[in-house]
């Protein structure tokens, strides 16, 4: 199963989820995304608003009512498991409503490496190379370093690792904001405390990272994804799909 968390009063852009692209909501054109996956039996929604409820109508899908003060997407599938745990199978994927260029063949590609991790984890999530300096040096680019079997050790807005020397541009990977949990975590979730990791970076991962929860990674190189932050980002979307189509 996918549950796709979305809040309409996004800080950087409000009600992003509900700008038009390709004729419909943002959040209707991610959802039927993923349900052309292969191996999803299931997609919902976990909103906060009426509005973002008929967004996901027009997509067919599902969505359960969630508060607005939760503070992350992961906060609201939690809430999803909490109050309607009858439906939730033994694993749920996450994908956030603002990643439109995450499609079908992306989602099963990382479904497969996920079945075939060969450690243990509580939460699973997608990584790619840094694209260019630009990239590198953004704050809204998440930087991860791993360890040698793939475990996550930490996220940053800033350039992580530091270079005292020059290093080859593949020790860079950065995050995408995709992830794959257990529904025990999902249980657990909600007991965590919101570490000053968190809150300074701004990042809900950290959370797991200081509970000491083991965060497994998934690495597809080459990625080209554009998450929808701010308003540019959606008119670099609609130019990425409108070049797409036409080549």
């Amino acid at each position: 199963m996918a549950i796709v968390p979305g809040r309409l009063a996004s800080s950087r852009f409000p009600r992003k989820l509900l700008q038009p692209l390709r004729g419909m909501p943002l959040l209707t054109y991610v959802l039927r995304n993923l349900k052309a996956s292969r191996y999803l039996r299931d997609v919902r929604a976990a909103v906060d608003s009426p509005e973002l409820e008929e967004a996901a109508a027009q997509a067919k899908v599902q969505a359960w009512r969630t508060p607005p003060e939760l503070p992350s997407g992961t906060d609201r599938l939690a809430y999803v498991v909490q109050h309607h745990g009858q439906d939730i199978p033994a694993f749920v994927l996450n994908v956030q409503g603002d990643e439109p260029l995450f499609h079908a063949e992306l989602v099963d590609r990382f479904l497969e490496q996920a079945a075939a991790f060969p450690g243990p984890w509580d939460i699973l999530t997608l990584v790619t190379d840094v694209a260019n300096e630009e990239e590198l040096r953004s704050p809204h680019t998440v930087k991860v370093v791993r360890d040698h079997r793939g475990y996550a050790l930490y996220f940053s807005r800033s350039v992580i690792p530091y270079a005292r020397h020059q290093v080859s541009r593949d020790v860079y990977v950065r995050h995408v904001g995709v992830y794959l949990y257990t529904r025990e975590a999902l249980e657990r979730w909600p007991k965590l405390p919101r570490g000053v990791l968190e809150q300074a970076e701004g990042l809900e991962q950290l959370r797991a990272l200081e509970s000491s929860w083991r965060m497994a990674t998934v690495y597809l190189p080459g990625l080209r994804l554009q998450a929808v932050d701010v308003p540019e980002d959606l008119e670099k979307v609609r130019q990425w799909l409108s070049g797409s189509s036409s080549s």
